[in-house]
């Protein structure tokens, strides 16, 4: 049986939710954190996308370089951070820098 790599530990404890085993694999190979915005996930997502309902985790990965607007790198369009989100889950990520561009506003009822 082959032993996962330690950014396939890392994706795996990100798709759980898993804080404390994200945190242990930064510290136990800081070189993840070189890795930390690669499209990993689903439609060719980052991390931060992927959990951006678990706000220690996100606060975990931008201690460790995320980037919050990043899009999604999906053929048929890429995704920002705030889409097809509640108001209430999108306000405490554009508290931490996530930029409300016009796809943003529109998805979150905030045109003005």
């Amino acid at each position: 049986m082959d032993e996962k790599s330690s950014f396939e530990q890392w994706i795996t404890a990100v798709l759980d939710g898993d804080v404390t085993r994200v945190k242990s694999l930064f510290e136990s190979h800081p070189e993840l954190a070189d890795r930390v915005n690669e499209q990993a996930f689903s439609f060719d997502s980052s991390a931060v996308f992927h959990c951006r309902n678990n706000l220690p985790l996100i606060d975990l990965l931008l201690e460790h370089g995320a980037d919050l607007n990043q899009k999604t790198g999906w053929s048929a369009g890429g995704f920002g951070i705030l889409e097809g989100i509640s108001p209430q889950v999108a306000e405490p990520l554009i508290e931490r820098g996530a930029i409300v561009d016009i796809w943003a506003a529109v998805s979150l009822d905030m045109v003005e």
